[in-house]
């Protein structure tokens, strides 16, 4: 697995084991701070319908943020997955040697000789033979190919992760940043006051700066089109091996040889 890859993996446990903790928090902190605003009595009114007010447009913000991030995150995820498997079979390919191949039917590797036996089948076998080089030929020629296909896929997919990666880096940033400022709103509670509903609105912003940030990393565009021309590409080298196929064996039968 490239680098990218293992780091937008991190970055994406480091996203949940923050939701976790913001899961735990987030609702006892701003239930908790409505309360002692409306425990006190020399907040106004208004402040205080202020502060519920926020308090539920934080929650009911925060309850998007699954929806959009789960699909998301699994889609990514399968995305690493196929790199994995792109990046593992391109070099077997890229890896074949056909040096013995080569030299098992060049040329006088392979009967008949000169007058070695002649029969019926003598100048099919002798078609076959000649041909081989050129069957073997293209389908090396054809195992470049995919070499080089599945190469280049790999690299478009190295390149389409350090879009994901930044994308992944700002909605960590805005995860922790919520996490944060549910800390802070716990700790002000104390405190009570006016200040509360200041916390209480930075919550709010928080929250708001992480849905955006959700957003943005459920839109990324896709590697499709990429995975698509190689498709066409493999396509392409596979129907050039079946349209050249290996000579059929000797057509008569043993009787007939001489």
């Amino acid at each position: 697995m490239s680098s990218t890859a293992e780091e937008i993996q991190t970055k994406i446990d480091e996203i949940y084991s923050n939701l976790t903790e913001a899961n735990g928090k987030i609702n006892d902190a701003l239930q908790g701070a409505v309360d002692k605003i409306f425990g006190q009595w020399w907040i106004p009114g208004w402040l205080k319908d202020r502060a519920e007010e926020k308090a539920q447009e934080a929650w009911a913000k925060y309850q998007t943020i699954p929806p959009k991030l789960d699909p998301a995150t699994e889609w990514i995820l399968r995305e690493i997955n196929d790199y994995n498997a792109v990046k593992a079979t391109g070099p077997q390919y890229c890896g074949v040697d056909f040096s013995v191949a080569a030299a098992a039917v060049g040329q006088g590797a392979l009967g008949p000789r000169g007058d070695d036996w002649d029969s019926g089948n003598t100048q099919n076998y002798r078609n076959a033979v000649q041909s081989l080089p050129t069957k073997l030929q293209n389908l090396q020629d054809a195992v470049e190919d995919i070499c080089e296909i599945l190469s280049d896929l790999t690299g478009d997919y190295e390149s389409y992760f350090l879009g994901v990666l930044v994308a992944v880096i700002s909605l960590a940033l805005a995860i922790a940043g919520l996490v944060a400022a549910i800390v802070g709103l716990v700790l002000a509670i104390p405190s009570g006051g006016g200040g509360l509903v200041v916390s209480i609105i930075g919550l709010v912003v928080a929250v708001l700066a992480a849905v955006v940030a959700v957003i943005a990393f459920a839109t990324l565009t896709d590697i499709d089109a990429s995975r698509a021309t190689a498709a066409q590409r493999l396509d392409a080298a596979a129907t050039s091996v079946r349209n050249s196929p290996w000579p059929v064996k000797p057509a008569l039968d043993s009787g007939d040889w001489r």
